[in-house]
């Protein structure tokens, strides 16, 4: 992660350094490292009330973004990824969980005001319009090899092969046509295989 003077940061990993920065606190970079370890940043540090500034490793930080709070009203229609159309019927006196949302034959959930089912989630569930989820979302990719790795492929005679992945266009032919895999098993079971030694009428 690249992180630039000003950036708002929160401190993930505090072991060896607990005495100076403290884990879920949030910091201001004021100047950015590069070293022959790795990157550093400077940030002030007044956790124990004395303020002073400290080079830190990037790692031990992740970029911070605030919580927008999306003014959920009593009466909104709302749209849960989990439950689908829902209305607030309720906004209760609870600091983590003030909106509470019933849903059509599918009971009632409290949300932060962000629209959390859960403070550490890190998106919000709940949304003002449907969210529509790609259909390949629900697929899981075809394998691909990385480039300079081998798969296997049947050549026109017949043949199960053993390539290398370069990303030219006879690569991306073979994958779309799927006459790529990732063992020569695989390749034997396929139909070009099959087709071929008449294993398929």
């Amino acid at each position: 992660m690249t992180f630039k003077v000003g950036d708002k940061i929160r401190c993930i990993d505090s072991i060896g350094v607990s005495n100076m920065v403290t884990r879920g606190c949030i910091y201001e970079i004021r100047r950015v490292i590069n070293g022959v370890s790795g990157v550093f940043i400077n940030i002030v540090v007044d956790d124990n009330g004395n303020s002073c500034s400290h080079d830190f490793h990037s790692g031990r930080f992740e970029l911070y973004k605030e919580e927008v709070k999306m003014g959920f009203k009593l009466g909104d229609k709302v749209w849960s990824t989990r439950k689908g159309w829902g209305v607030v019927d309720k906004t209760a006196n609870s600091k983590s969980y003030p909106i509470k949302v019933s849903f059509i034959n599918r009971g009632s959930i409290s949300f932060t005001e962000d629209g959390k089912e859960v403070e550490s989630d890190i998106h919000p569930t709940l949304f003002f319009e449907e969210i529509p989820i790609p259909e390949t979302a629900l697929v899981r990719p075809k394998w691909r090899a990385n480039k300079n790795d081998s798969y296997y492929c049947v050549t026109s005679d017949g043949m199960t092969v053993g390539v290398i992945e370069y990303g030219r266009g006879i690569d991306d032919r073979r994958y779309e046509h799927e006459n790529y895999f990732k063992t020569i098993e695989e390749a034997r079971e396929s139909k070009f295989y099959k087709v071929f030694h008449k294993e398929v009428k």
